[in-house]
């Protein structure tokens, strides 16, 4: 009977604070043992975009038609807004300005441009939305 080794797997991880160099010592470190050095960070990085692409919809929103647009209706527009999504930011203890929350929005917005221009009235795209937001399209005659 043959005897059989078995060699333990080594896993090295290093741990720090952003922008410390662990990516820099892991790699080395992998090329002078002749490890596979694995990335997890860009891993991590890759699902939280993923993550952050994502809509579920159906969430409660705000908004606000204005009979007649001019500076001073437009800048209380504004002003309101900026409050309300700094407050709620405050209040939940998250950075309500983040550059994804900016590029979600963006692509929402896209979306909604070509039905909001009475191009995609009747459309699947149009039946797919939420309540609120088929509901707002109704009421601006757009659906």
């Amino acid at each position: 009977m043959a005897a059989r080794v078995v060699m333990k797997q080594l896993v090295i991880a290093i741990d720090g604070y952003s922008s410390c160099g662990k990516s820099t010592t892991a790699k080395a470190v992998a090329a002078a043992l002749h490890y596979a050095y694995v990335d997890t960070g860009a891993m991590y990085r890759v699902v939280a975009l993923a993550a952050q692409r994502a809509f579920p919809g159906n969430r409660p929103s705000t908004t606000l038609l204005l009979e007649r647009v001019n500076p001073r209706s437009l800048g209380a527009l504004i002003a309101l807004y900026e409050h309300r999504v700094f407050t709620s930011g405050a209040l939940w203890g998250i950075n309500s300005f983040d550059q994804w929350g900016v590029e979600l929005g963006k692509s929402l917005s896209n979306r909604l441009l070509p039905m909001l221009q009475g191009q995609g009235a009747g459309t699947p795209e149009v039946s797919a939305l939420d309540g609120s937001t088929a509901g707002l399209l109704a009421r601006l005659g757009r659906a």
